[in-house]
């Protein structure tokens, strides 16, 4: 017969067996082992547990009937162990190393628990088995007695040192005093399990690449020592919580945080050693709840209300790179076709699948998740920020930079105005969209410290099929000029290709070193980025680079060591520091990293990861809310994401310079916004910049007013200094109140309006011009008129059958039907006709005579005529 057993947490399937043992009962077979593993005949009479339990890691009294007493050290009437511990009485106290048996032993017996109590004496007789390597005995109610006299009571093991795992077999089950230093690993079951991986000694345990080279013995051997180091705190249960959603994980606190990295106590508490879901754990002697949990002071508490000052040394400015877990604005209720993950109450928390956008399902979803990524940023105390992650509003359909924009307003709502600004996305020297990530990097910072020197750079030519940014986002570079200095640096921001799955490239299989996938096209990355940084410093004239960011690579692994051997520095590990960005599967490691080329490090004052998400549990996110009964969410920078921010401090030693002459200042009719013309651009100013100019008196700007002949929106060309060109003007859409206030200006109809780009749909000849989100198909007279500018690829192909009115779009290898307003959206651009269409196919029910065709996600009943045009192809009997 077979019946299912959940006392470790997880279904296990079991047989029955018989055995003809001394007291003539059935016994179970252990399921962990291929056959008893009987080494003497069944004892007649009384037995000691440490006979019982053998010198082996299996009894050998495997399928025997046995009696023995003992000392009841943990009892589990709840939380599905159903069973309690006995150990001999008199043993414990100081630790044996040449001990060869266990004192202690597991005793399953759901129907009988109840009946015993913590230090009670009991004979118990049953069945001896092996469950998953931990040795037991199966016992009926009546066949668990309290004795009449005491047995000497219980000492706990003092262990001053974790015994190696292969020593650790005669002290299965015992009582123990953990008195060692410990290191909270992971919390990462702690929501599933209520586990917490606790590591021997004072550090978390390490990704093996992060402190050696990959595939090499010391790689090995740090992960060697991680297995030996860690040991398993459980909760005395196996509920699996996510499948529970009425109880609250135990350890799990707001107020006494369970943080990765912290030191453990366990403050005299005897805890039973034992081996269970093919792990060694610490287990407490009975179920600890949260409400049990709250009350303890096991781990210390190492959150930290800023970065550290000393670290960062006397910086005049700082530098922070820091990934923003999916910042969209663009929210999962937007669109229909996406799908959520849920709540205990079924509302969407994130977004799952079905739609491009990623971060909050919805507004209550995003505020939450905006409260604590805000806060993050503005504790980092940063003056330029890297951000990764950040919603590319420009692929998802909407204006540039608008969930950018969008993020500078909620800094600037909570640190006060025009405390923070955003670097433009460089649309010019960006990759077509059709190549582009749906997030982005992005650069903010605070213009009270620096001032961004020209425009933004990126690679626009290094995006396409089988190219190393295929599948990753491409960097973006801006130099900032330290106020008051004459000194500049350039802040480049990456986000390399993850580990999770592989690329395009040769040797992008994951190949079992640690690097995990796609690292050829991780080298590919580091290669490109390395050999264009110098365009970069040409084109601004600043050598200091800075290369920061989500490298997706651990501190020793390959692309790291392609930057390098190109001169640039880990500003962490020159640094001295030995702190890690990221946490995975139990390993503590840096996936962000700022790098220094020999310029930059020379200003380099120190370095800081400051541990404000890594260490804590996910259940603290803005994703969990309402994951549990008790709320763990706090709008402060505590789990505000996965990734720590890294910050480097800088020095700027050139002595002050004289404060620049004071700009021009032009206004504009219809905004109060000022602009002046800064480095050959003109731009916006803030009122913080007006006032450090000494609020000088803002002259009228020179404005263009134009529009396209086929739109009604009406542009407006700022030109300060009365060039209205490209590179000395700003384009402004205007709104219907701006018009208003600039009093109606007929606008003059152009060709070609600054900003504007022209793109070339597969297999046609049509061109598209796009501007601000509009998308008009050109006649060859408005080409013309447009000055027959360049136009791109757009990697974009609209197609449609002769026969059928359904028009289709292929992107790569995603093909789908598209709207009618989706087309005219996209400029109407004429589907190439195809008398068949490849993967499309024709079905006939056994019933009918309708022939059906299908492609992509669209199907249509074909009159015969379509089905002549279409060759009478030979449809596929269904039903």
């Amino acid at each position: 017969m077979y019946f299912t057993s959940t006392r470790r947490g997880r279904a296990v399937a079991m047989t029955a067996a018989f055995s003809l043992c001394s007291f003539g009962v059935v016994a179970l077979a252990s399921p962990a082992l291929a056959a008893p593993l009987v080494t003497s005949a069944c004892p007649t009479g009384p037995v000691s547990i440490a006979e019982i339990q053998g010198s082996a890691a299996a009894s050998p009294h495997v399928d025997c009937t046995v009696t023995t007493s003992g000392v009841v050290t943990a009892a589990y009437p709840v939380g599905n162990f159903n069973g309690f511990v006995v150990q001999t009485g008199g043993t414990g106290g100081a630790y044996d190393a040449a001990r060869t048996a266990s004192d202690a032993i597991f005793v399953y017996s759901p129907a009988g628990v109840a009946s015993v109590a913590i230090g009670q004496s009991v004979t118990v007789t049953g069945v001896v088995s092996e469950f998953n390597g931990l040795t037991e005995i199966t016992a009926e109610p009546a066949a668990i007695v309290a004795l009449p006299e005491a047995l000497p009571a219980v000492s706990p093991v003092d262990l001053t040192a974790l015994p190696p795992a292969a020593q650790r077999e005669p002290l299965e089950s015992m009582l123990v005093d953990a008195n060692f230093s410990l290191t909270v690993a992971d919390n990462y079951s702690t929501n599933r399990y209520g586990e917490v991986l606790l590591a021997t000694g004072t550090t978390a345990l390490p990704q093996m690449t992060d402190v050696a080279r990959p595939g090499t013995p010391e790689a090995a051997a740090v992960e060697a020592s991680n297995l030996e180091r860690a040991i398993t705190l459980d909760d005395g249960s196996s509920i699996d919580l996510s499948r529970n959603t009425s109880l609250t994980p135990p350890y799990i606190s707001a107020e006494k945080p369970l943080r990765v990295g912290a030191a453990v106590d366990f403050q005299g508490t005897g805890l039973i050693l034992d081996y269970r879901n093919n792990t060694w754990k610490l287990n407490p002697t009975a179920q600890l709840t949260h409400d049990d949990t709250e009350k303890l002071n096991w781990f210390s508490n190492t959150r930290t209300t800023g970065p550290d000052a000393a670290a960062l040394g006397a910086a005049d400015v700082k530098v922070s790179s820091f990934n923003v877990l999916n910042y969209f604005t663009t929210l999962g209720t937007d669109t229909a076709s996406c799908t959520s993950y849920k709540d205990r109450e079924g509302q969407g928390t994130t977004v799952q699948g079905g739609c491009d956008q990623r971060g909050a399902w919805d507004a209550a979803q995003f505020a939450r998740q905006q409260d604590k990524i805000v806060a993050a940023i503005i504790g980092t105390d940063a003056d330029v920020l890297g951000l990764m992650e950040i919603e590319n509003s420009a692929r998802l359909g909407e204006a540039p930079d608008e969930a950018l924009q969008s993020l500078v307003a909620a800094l600037n709502a909570k640190a006060g105005a025009g405390t923070y600004a955003y670097i433009a996305n460089p649309a010019a020297s960006m990759p077509p969209i059709t190549e582009q990530d749906v997030i982005t990097n992005a650069l903010i910072y605070r213009p009270a410290k620096v001032t961004p020197q020209g425009a933004a750079h990126s690679i626009a030519d290094q995006s396409g099929s089988g190219e190393p940014f295929s599948n990753a986002r491409v960097p973006i570079a801006q130099a900032f000029a330290v106020k008051g200095t004459g000194d500049a640096f350039v802040a480049i921001v990456n986000h390399f290709k993850s580990k999770g799955s592989a690329g395009p490239l040769p040797g992008d299989a994951d190949a079992g070193d640690g690097q995990g996938a796609s690292n050829a096209s991780r080298i590919a990355q580091a290669t490109t980025l390395s050999q264009w940084v110098p365009s970069v410093q040409s084109a601004t004239g600043v050598k200091p680079v800075l290369l920061l960011g989500d490298f997706n690579s651990y501190s020793m692994e390959d692309p790291l060591q392609v930057l390098k051997d190109a001169g640039y520095a880990d500003a962490e590990q020159s640094s001295g520091g030995k702190e890690q960005s990221y946490l995975f599967g139990g390993r503590v490691g840096s996936l962000d990293h700022v790098f220094v080329n020999p310029e930059a490090k020379s200003m380099l004052t120190g370095v800081d990861i400051w541990p404000i998400n890594a260490p804590e549990s996910v259940l603290l996110e803005y994703s969990r809310f309402n994951a549990t009964p008790t709320n763990f969410y706090e709008a402060g920078p505590f789990r505000a994401s996965d990734h720590d921010p890294v910050i480097v401090g800088l020095a700027a030693d050139t002595p002050p310079v004289e404060p620049p002459a004071t700009p021009d200042v032009f206004s504009v009719p219809f905004s109060q916004d000022l602009f002046i013309t800064d480095n050959g651009q003109v731009r916006a100013i803030t009122f913080e910049e007006w006032q450090q100019y000494g609020y000088p008196a803002p002259e009228a700007s020179k404005v263009a007013y134009v529009k396209y002949p086929w739109s009604p929106n009406v542009y407006a060309i700022i030109s300060a200094e009365g060039n209205a060109d490209a590179a000395h003007s700003e384009v402004r859409l205007l709104s219907g109140a701006e018009w208003a206030a600039a009093k109606f200006p007929t606008p003059t109809v152009a060709g070609w309006i600054p900003g504007s780009r022209v793109t070339r749909n597969t297999d046609s000849d049509e061109l598209f011009l796009t501007f601000y989100g509009q998308t008009h198909k050109l006649t060859f007279a408005e080409w013309q008129r447009a000055g027959y500018p360049a136009f791109s690829a757009s990697g974009v192909k609209f197609s449609r059958a002769v026969w059928s009115d359904a028009v289709f779009r292929t992107v790569g290898s995603t093909t789908r039907r598209v709207t009618f307003g989706e087309w005219v959206t996209a400029g109407g651009p004429t589907p190439v006709p195809r008398d068949r269409v490849a993967a499309d196919a024709f079905t006939k029910p056994r019933t009918s005579d309708d022939i059906t065709w299908k492609f992509a996600d669209h199907s249509e009943v074909l009159t015969f005529e379509q089905w002549a045009r279409a060759g009478f192809p030979s449809p596929t009997v269904t039903g």
